[in-house]
């Protein structure tokens, strides 16, 4: 559930969004060390510390208010986002007709991860690869450290670190979001975390 959100940048395209809470107790109970395992995606190689529910947890009745309480912001987060770079991501025709046309709408479009980044952690400057036409992280707690943002690519043992290389930190605290446009000039990291942090990360893809 929305409750605000404010255009950040127009190139790229970012927005921040402020989110109704939901319950602590369902992210505590979400949030068991039992619930989580090391990320992997198949041969891509991911740096240790990053952790996500396990699919017995995505079964639980805690995992599914939660996607309840969030599913609905993947439209609205589009229509914000295209409709601050219409070059790259132009509709040209009636929104809601566009959305159910490419069928966005569909569970296996919509990227939606719960993580817990444990202290250790990092994650080089990078773009997000083609499939994806945004993305973006909600902070379920008043996380430490924040995702730094460029217009270029830095030598990767940065980490995002050198505040000269950035443009933008986006907001640590809870219940905020940030989601920017998958453009060329749309570079992030994740500096070294300094303290276990609790995230949901997503994105819209564009084919599934």
């Amino acid at each position: 559930m929305i409750k605000t959100i404010k255009t950040l940048y127009e190139d790229p395209g970012m927005i921040e969004i402020e989110f109704e809470p939901i319950d602590q107790t369902i992210i505590d109970d979400i949030y068991n060390p039992e619930n989580f395992e090391q990320l992997s995606f198949e041969n891509l190689v991911v740096e240790g510390g990053r952790k996500r529910l396990t699919n017995k947890a995505r079964s639980s009745r805690s995992y599914k208010k939660i996607v309840k309480h969030f599913n609905p912001m993947f439209k609205e987060i589009t229509k914000a986002l295209t409709e601050i770079d219409k070059i790259r991501y132009p509709v040209f025709y009636d929104f809601n007709d566009w959305w159910k046309k490419n069928n966005y709408n569909h569970w296996e479009k919509q990227g939606f991860m719960l993580i817990e980044d444990q202290a250790g952690f990092s994650q080089p400057w990078h773009l997000d690869n083609r499939f994806s036409m945004w993305a973006g992280s909600i902070n379920l707690e008043n996380n430490v450290t924040k995702t730094a943002f460029s217009k270029t690519n830095h030598d990767w043992t940065d980490n995002g670190h050198n505040p000269d290389r950035k443009f933008y930190e986006a907001s640590n605290k809870k219940w905020i979001g940030t989601f920017w446009l998958n453009t060329e000039n749309n570079w992030h990291a994740v500096p070294l975390v300094q303290q276990d942090r609790r995230a949901i990360v997503c994105n819209l893809l564009l084919a599934s």
